[in-house]
């Protein structure tokens, strides 16, 4: 399995996402970028032959970042017993382990040890428009950034 993403990314409002297959790599004048394809030396450096294997399935999505690029994870303010684990900026599957031993710590109260919950915190970013064009914006700039994981 190899991961690739585009070197500027978009975001999109979420009470009007694309429709499947998500035309991401699209401009905003709907001409096809070969974004993808722009990134594809960078896996070749792992595995000899990679040029020459077949493909044998090829998934595309929408991936979610936060604009800092930490996760969102401890108590919910406003709702006493819920524990948020989300934005989890394309690591998700990585930080499986860490997050969910974070957040049973706190669900039950306890001690996270190592684990510093404070910038994960999902109030962090105060009071927002998550559909305002500024939070987009935000949000594609954080995952544009990103390089690896």
């Amino acid at each position: 399995m190899i991961g690739l993403r585009e070197p500027d990314s978009r975001a999109f409002d979420a009470r009007s996402p694309p429709d499947p297959p998500y035309a991401i790599g699209l401009t905003p004048e709907g001409e096809a970028e070969d974004v993808l394809l722009d990134a594809a030396p960078a896996p070749r450096r792992f595995p000899p032959g990679l040029d020459a294997a077949p493909l044998a399935r090829f998934v595309e999505g929408l991936s979610t970042y936060t604009p800092d690029g930490n996760f969102v994870v401890g108590t919910c303010p406003g709702a006493p017993g819920l524990v948020l684990v989300t934005g989890c900026n394309g690591a998700g599957i990585a930080m499986a382990g860490g997050l969910g031993r974070l957040a049973a710590a706190l669900a039950l109260g306890q001690d996270p040890g190592p684990l510093d919950p404070a910038p994960h915190a999902p109030d962090r970013f105060g009071s927002f428009d998550p559909f305002s064009p500024a939070w987009l914006a935000r949000r594609a700039e954080a995952r544009s950034g990103k390089r690896s994981g």
